[in-house]
């Protein structure tokens, strides 16, 4: 019994490493975008300019 909660215990420690490094990667991506779209002379970001005409 012990030795199957260990193993419970280090799957989820591995679950929730996996999901805060797929959450960093993406917000990392959303940010290097936005920068590389304000780099070619766009004011804003797409989806945010298409929020305003609504």
């Amino acid at each position: 019994m012990i030795e199957t909660l260990a193993y419970f215990a280090r799957i989820s420690r591995t679950r929730v490493k996996l999901i805060a490094t797929a959450l960093f990667l993406f917000s990392t991506l959303i940010i290097v975008s936005r920068n590389a779209y304000k780099v070619n002379g766009k004011k804003s970001f797409p989806a945010l300019s298409d929020s305003k005409k609504i």
